[in-house]
């Protein structure tokens, strides 16, 4: 039965790497935000890092990101959708947010507020 498993997971390795590393990614961001913090998590040059040698187009559908080098430096460009954030303690969502929340059919919880959808601009050194 060892052997078995052994094989099977010799087999599947690079699904086995990529499913980890993304877990890793989305569960660290999950922690963040649910703890309050700010966070940008560059899903897809991660994914691009681990999947080196596998062509992009097989594994995520297209994204309208740009990417530019401005001055030594790299500006990626991507989407960003709406999602609740949790205030620091003593905090609450302003009478705006909890009509947009309304309006949207989600009841915010005390403490917590919705951010609004953006477009995110990461700089990372070239």
């Amino acid at each position: 039965m060892l052997d078995s498993i052994k094989a099977w997971a010799r087999k599947h390795k690079k699904c086995i790497i990529i499913t980890c590393s993304l877990v890793t990614v989305v569960g660290t961001a999950v922690i963040l935000i649910i703890n309050g913090k700010k966070v940008t998590v560059p899903v897809e040059e991660i994914v691009e890092d681990v999947l080196a040698e596998v062509p992009k187009t097989s594994l995520l559908p297209p994204t309208s990101e740009s990417t530019a080098a401005i001055e030594s430096s790299i500006v990626t460009t991507f989407p960003r959708s709406e999602f609740i954030r949790q205030l620091p303690v003593g905090q609450h969502a302003s009478p705006a947010k909890l009509a947009q929340a309304a309006e949207m059919g989600i009841e915010l919880k005390p403490g917590e507020t919705i951010v609004n959808e953006s477009i995110v601009h990461l700089t990372r050194a070239a």
